[in-house]
C-alpha cells in the first residue's frame, strides 16, 4: 500500500503546532476506528455485518444539477457505509485521490474499506449544509459538515468533520475525482 506522509517543515512555530495538532486529529472517523481495532488487537476478527438494503444508482440523480451533485456525494457515503466495494469503485474516476492525513487512490480506499466491514460498522452519513459550486458544466465541489460514527466491537468512534469532494461528468455520469475530510475541531 502507497501512503505519502506529508513534508514536515525544520522550524517549528506556535502556529506550526496548531496546524499539527489539526492535521493529527484529521484523520477521518472511520480511520479513527482502524486504530481504535489495531491497539485492542481486535483487527482480523470478524464480525456478522448488518442486513444493508440493495444499493442506489447513481443513474436516478434529480434533476437539477446541484440535486445531481448532492445525491451523487449521498451515494458516495452509501457505498462506503455499506462497503459496497464494486459499486464504490464505479462512484469515484480511475484517478481519484483522498486526502486526509495521507494520501490515498482508489484501490487504496477501497482496500482500506474492504479491511474495516467486516470488524466495524459505519453509520449513515448525513450531509450537512451543503454547498455546491459549478466550475464548469463537468465539473463541481461540494463542501459540507457531517457527522461520522463507526462502532468496532462495542466501541463506538463519533466526530464530526468538514468534507470537499470534486466531481468530474463523464460519459454522462458523475465520478468523484477528489474527497476530502478535516476534523471539525472548534477553538484550535
Amino acid at each position: 500500500m502507497k501512503l505519502i506522509a506529508p513534508q514536515r517543515p525544520v522550524e517549528t512555530s506556535r502556529m506550526d503546532c496548531r496546524r499539527g495538532l489539526r492535521r493529527t486529529a484529521a484523520l477521518m472517523p472511520h480511520l479513527l476506528a482502524g486504530l481504535v481495532l489495531i491497539a485492542a488487537g481486535l483487527e482480523g476478527r470478524s464480525q456478522a455485518k448488518p442486513h444493508v438494503s440493495a444499493p442506489h444508482s447513481v443513474a436516478a440523480l434529480p434533476a437539477s444539477p446541484t440535486e445531481e451533485i448532492i445525491a451523487a456525494e449521498n451515494t458516495y457515503n452509501r457505498y462506503f457505509v455499506q462497503g459496497n466495494l464494486l459499486e464504490l469503485k464505479k462512484v469515484m474516476s480511475a484517478d481519484f485521490a483522498t486526502v486526509q492525513e495521507l494520501i490515498w487512490d482508489r484501490d487504496q480506499l477501497v482496500d482500506f474499506v474492504k479491511q474495516m466491514q467486516p470488524v466495524c460498522h459505519f453509520f449513515p452519513i448525513k450531509i450537512v449544509e451543503p454547498t455546491v459550486a459549478f466550475l464548469s458544466p463537468d465539473v463541481a465541489t461540494i463542501v459540507y459538515h457531517a457527522p461520522e460514527t463507526a462502532s468496532c466491537r462495542g466501541k463506538t468512534i463519533a466526530g464530526n468533520v468538514n468534507i470537499s469532494s470534486v466531481w468530474v461528468k463523464r460519459d454522462g455520469r458523475w465520478q468523484m475525482q477528489l474527497h476530502t475530510e478535516n476534523a471539525d475541531l472548534p477553538g484550535l
